[in-house]
């Protein structure tokens, strides 16, 4: 639902230059812009919030339902370092990132194991892609080879929009912005990261990205018996280095189940050596010295009984992440009304591709078996 901006002044003769516009984005604060949203009171200068916007406006050549949102508000952290559950034992004194990335690395594993993102988008875009090379011939003397060329073909991406919500009082509306601002961007971080990884392994398509389950020339391996085996694991690696000529990179995703079973799973009977192997440094762990990553998103309903498990392989930079625009923020004062509540929408545009399918390979099977 729209909500009418209190007053948006006009900024065309700002220096759109791209140093001004990141300090505009570090001013931007979520809690001031909801409030003036609400029409409540508030001493902040509100001119940073409106330019960053109608600049979103101008690049992407729409008007925003609400207001444009830079990713880095949402992002942002306010912590203490007095209380260990509130960030004391893990504070760290600077936070950098490309905006949306690191929004969604909080949720993501996608985007942990190496997804390519593209941000600024405009538009449909398609990816070059090349899929096939010239031929080299060998030739006797005084003779000249036949011609080859290249083939090439084209990765359309068009933007879906994924939206998320929470609902959030008015009287906490008006106390303190620190842990408002907390409370807000943990609930649309959570689930727009969840919907962006559902979407990117198992999508769809239609109104959202076709997901790796589905897309056409992803390798798939069989596994034979009731649990895979080291050679299964090694085997899908092998597909996916076979298929790229270039193993760098690649890393395994698992669901929490998958990980108990092949942690359990010797790679040779009486070694004590297990196919899944912890992270001594904190992370999630790895697979034959790949990184081997745990999502709750994968996943758990595939197979004749709707039982299985699935397991991914692959090159993940060769999976694109695409963002259109920024984060629109919207301010619904109509549905909670009569309890004089406030509900919070942010909406945002992407989309999910598989440049290299090769790049892929993907297996399944019961862990509860």
């Amino acid at each position: 639902m729209k909500t009418a901006h209190p007053r948006t002044p006009d900024f065309s003769s700002f220096a759109r230059t791209s140093d001004s516009f990141e300090r505009l984005a570090n001013r931007f604060d979520v809690i001031d812009a909801l409030r003036s949203m609400a029409g409540i009171e508030t001493r902040c200068d509100l001119g940073p919030l409106y330019e960053y916007s109608q600049e979103i406006e101008r690049q992407v050549g729409r008007r925003a339902n609400g207001i444009f949102v830079p990713h880095t508000a949402l992002m942002r952290r306010d912590l203490n370092t007095m209380t260990p559950a509130a960030g004391g034992a893990t504070v760290a004194t600077e936070l950098h990132g490309s905006k949306f990335i690191e929004m969604l690395r909080n949720r993501s594993r996608v985007l942990d194991a190496g997804a390519t993102v593209m941000g600024g988008l405009v538009g449909n875009v398609a990816i070059p892609r090349q899929t096939g090379t010239a031929t080299a011939y060998w030739v006797t003397e005084g003779n000249a080879p036949s011609e080859s060329q290249q083939a090439f073909d084209q990765v359309p991406m068009t933007p879906k929009t994924v939206g998320a919500f929470t609902d959030i009082t008015r009287k906490m509306l008006l106390q303190s912005a620190v842990p408002m601002q907390n409370i807000v961007m943990s609930d649309l971080v959570a689930v727009i990261g969840e919907a962006v990884d559902r979407a990117a392994l198992r999508g769809t398509g239609g109104a959202q990205p076709v997901g790796l389950l589905d897309t056409t020339g992803v390798n798939v391996h069989a596994i034979a018996g009731p649990k895979p085996t080291w050679a299964d694991m090694v085997a899908m690696g092998v597909k996916v280095g076979a298929a790229t000529d270039n193993a760098g990179g690649a890393a395994y995703m698992v669901s929490p189940k998958v990980r108990g079973d092949l942690m359990q799973i010797e790679k040779v009977a009486g070694t004590g050596s297990m196919i899944f192997e912890l992270d001594k440094l904190g992370g999630d762990g790895n697979i034959g010295g790949l990184k081997a990553l745990v999502s709750d998103t994968m996943p758990t309903n595939l197979g004749t009984g709707t039982n299985e498990h699935a397991i991914f392989c692959g090159i993940w930079s060769d999976l694109v992440v695409g963002l259109w625009g920024a984060v629109d923020l919207m301010l619904d004062p109509y549905t909670h009304s009569a309890s004089g509540g406030l509900r919070i929408t942010a909406f945002q545009d992407c989309d999910v591709v598989c440049r290299r399918p090769q790049s892929f390979c993907q297996a399944s099977y019961n862990p509860n078996a």
